[in-house]
């Protein structure tokens, strides 16, 4: 149902946006104001604007320069507070360390430019700057400027100003962190950034997954495996189908997990999780990051299981590199069981076109939400999309050499020449407008063929697949000729060769549940998180991982707030803010972090 809004609430909402974006470059002007006060060059308490040099720690680097002016005092701190300025609707955040000798030093962000270049893609040049004050001086500067606490994390160990600076370093190193934009990347993202950053450095947890921590989730996953029944409606699709063409073996799957076993217990499988695990910093993404490491080594372990022999390993190799001329001569229901598939597999087609339609269809409104277009571009891709989603699967949207992944087997097909004039115009109705880091939504939308978008298809495929043999083995068990031979019939006609391949990986990476992280004993922080309604009240967070869940919240709650305004999807806000910090933690300079003393 269309909501229709009112003129007069419609005017009250771009009011409320305009004032969101004018108070956000506000404090660009209280920063103008501090920069301008007198103060020699290489005095202590001179502001510093982050303007690195290309090389980390390079003589010639002003914010070097500015970190050894500060060497006179301690720089070393163990708790951060992180506040806010009381001055609606946008409330400016900073931090503040709490040096060791008890001075203070304020990192924040603010924005240099237009409040018209801060919200666009390309957004303003971004003011990142460091002062240090004495605690008088910094009461004095305040004393007009109201705020609130955050949060204020400790840490228990000491860290240097080196490390704040060396991370914000890393943010200057992206093209996208470097400047400014309302939506993303503004104050909220700068101290968000720092204070994850130094609480997984603080985790370590490259250091505390040794080899035998590996070898023994290895033991636990396979353990696990070893217990998973067969023959339940339950079980992994891949048991099923093993159990189906080897019945009588009472672990069918069982070359399988040997060549697995042997390939992940060697120092190369190790030595990929530790450089993965390395690169991690979300812990809630761990398993997942884990499993993309070991992609090469299944890969290797699979094609070694399938040489092994066996009647199951034999079996799988027949039906999916045989020929169909091999099995209509050896299976007498080959065209009956084939039958079958293709009308399973359309129902499974027609259904994952819809969702998947969609799910383009919210995507393109969240991008149209930040990237107006023309009306004349919005319906051609509508008509392209309705039309193409309506006669085959996606990946005909991808490559017409992959017509045969989904029965269309050749231009004899009725589809084909609807094919070869749809394609060029789909593709033409969905070109790109000039890329933009940061912003994920254009990979999502494109129809061009790159390393996300073939993903993106193949993890369909491995859907629709998954989806059509399930209906098929439970077609064939109600009819009673649940046999090895017409389920070899099912593998040939479903999963082609590329799509065997990815088909298989899959299945047996979402069977390799390796949980590290939670294994290991994570180290403690103490971040105390004040109520905003009982001042007398607050909440504790002990653990690095609940800390992380607490900042995802909060770049959450800001999707969110900036979607109210009519400036960005919430959805694509949050995800574009956690990847970037992901890729800072990334460029971090090598040994950052590690300065601090022995406990």
């Amino acid at each position: 149902m269309e909501v229709k809004i009112a003129p007069k609430c419609l005017l009250s909402s771009l009011r409320a946006r305009k004032k969101f974006i004018s108070s956000s470059l506000a404090s660009s002007t209280a920063l103008i104001e501090r920069a301008s006060r007198p103060g020699g060059v290489g005095e202590k308490t001179r502001l510093c604007f982050m303007d690195f040099h290309d090389e980390w720690r390079h003589k010639d680097c002003p914010v070097m320069k500015w970190h050894a002016d500060q060497r006179s005092s301690s720089t070393r701190f163990r708790s951060i507070r992180h506040l806010q300025d009381d001055n609606p609707p946008f409330f400016h955040e900073y931090l503040l360390l709490e040096l060791e000798d008890g001075s203070i030093c304020r990192v924040e962000r603010t924005g240099e430019g237009s409040r018209v270049d801060a919200v666009r893609f390309i957004g303003c040049p971004a003011n990142d700057t460091i002062q240090w004050f004495t605690t008088r001086n910094y009461e004095i500067y305040t004393r007009d400027k109201p705020s609130k606490l955050i949060a204020r994390v400790n840490f228990y160990h000491d860290f240097d100003i080196l490390d704040v600076l060396a991370i914000c370093y890393a943010v200057h190193a992206q093209r996208r962190t470097r400047a400014y934009t309302l939506q993303r990347f503004n104050c909220y993202f700068l101290c968000n950034t720092i204070l994850l950053v130094l609480t997984r450095h603080l985790a370590e947890w490259e250091n505390i997954i040794t080899l035998d921590t590996w070898k023994s989730a290895l033991c636990r996953t396979f353990d696990q495996l070893h217990d998973t029944p067969y023959d339940s409606p339950e079980s992994p699709l891949i048991f099923r189908v093993c159990s189906t063409l080897d019945p009588g073996s009472r672990n069918p799957a069982e070359f399988l997990f040997n060549a697995l076993r042997h390939r992940l217990d060697a120092d190369s499988a190790y030595k990929s999780v530790h450089e993965a695990v390395a690169d991690t910093l979300w812990g809630a993404t761990s398993n997942e990051i884990i499993n993309q490491a070991l992609t090469d080594h299944v890969d290797v372990a699979l094609a070694i299981a399938l040489e092994a022999g066996g009647a199951c390993a034999t079996a799988l190799k027949s039906a999916t590199f045989g020929t169909k001329s091999v099995l209509q001569r050896e299976v007498e229901t080959f065209d009956s069981v084939k039958a079958m598939v293709e009308k399973k597999a359309l129902r499974v087609i027609r259904g994952e076109l819809a969702l998947y339609d969609k799910t383009l269809e919210e995507l393109h409104q969240m991008e149209t939400m930040e990237r107006p277009i023309s009306v004349g571009r919005v319906l051609a891709i509508s008509m392209a999309a309705q039309i193409l989603g309506a006669l085959f699967p996606l990946q005909l949207a991808l490559s017409s050499n992959e017509l045969a992944e989904w029965g269309f087997k050749g231009k004899r097909c009725f589809a084909w020449p609807l094919v070869q004039i749809l394609l060029p115009i789909h593709r033409h109705a969905a070109g790109k407008p000039p890329r933009t880091p940061g912003i994920a939504v254009e990979d999502m939308v494109s129809f061009e063929i790159s390393s996300l978008t073939e993903k993106l298809a193949m993890q369909i495929n491995y859907g629709m697949a998954t989806q059509t043999l399930d209906k098929v083995l439970l077609a064939l068990t109600k009819k009673g000729i649940l046999t090895p031979s017409n389920v070899m019939v099912a593998l040939h006609v479903v999963l082609s060769k590329k799509l065997w391949d990815a088909w298989l990986k899959i299945s047996i990476q979402k069977l390799l549940k390796i949980s590290l992280l939670e294994q290991v004993p994570g180290k403690q922080i103490l971040v105390t998180i004040p109520s905003q309604i009982d001042k007398t009240a607050h909440r504790e967070i002990r653990s690095i991982f609940q800390f992380q869940d607490y900042v995802q919240q909060r770049i959450e709650d800001h999707g969110r707030r900036v979607e109210s305004y009519g400036l960005a999807s919430a959805r694509l806000v949050s995800q574009d803010i956690q990847g970037a910090i992901t890729s800072v933690w990334r460029l971090v300079p090598t040994g950052v972090g590690d300065s601090r003393p022995e406990e």
